[in-house]
């Protein structure tokens, strides 16, 4: 699908890494953004885990985006922990 978008002209893509705790979050983070690292943005919600997750992403040079945030302090994790985008 993100190949696709990205014929057609898209400069980026976003899609949502999965699982139930951190490692599982960090790992379909990796897979997804394999297919282009420096145009693949993975979503991961602000939960414990997916801030956690978030940070060995960020670490692991991938982009990031924090999403189901609801309130100022979990806007400050995001800032925190280097997402480029927070939904």
């Amino acid at each position: 699908l993100a190949r696709t978008a990205f014929e057609l002209g898209a400069a980026e893509f976003m899609a949502q890494a999965w699982g139930g705790d951190t490692d599982s979050l960090v790992a379909s983070g990796l897979a997804l953004r394999s297919a282009n690292p420096e145009r693949i943005v993975v979503k991961v919600p602000v939960t414990a885990d997916g801030t956690a997750a978030a940070a060995r992403l960020v670490s692991a040079g991938t982009r990031v985006c924090l999403t189901a945030c609801y309130s100022r302090e979990q806007a400050l994790v995001a800032t925190a922990v280097g997402a480029e985008y927070l939904a």
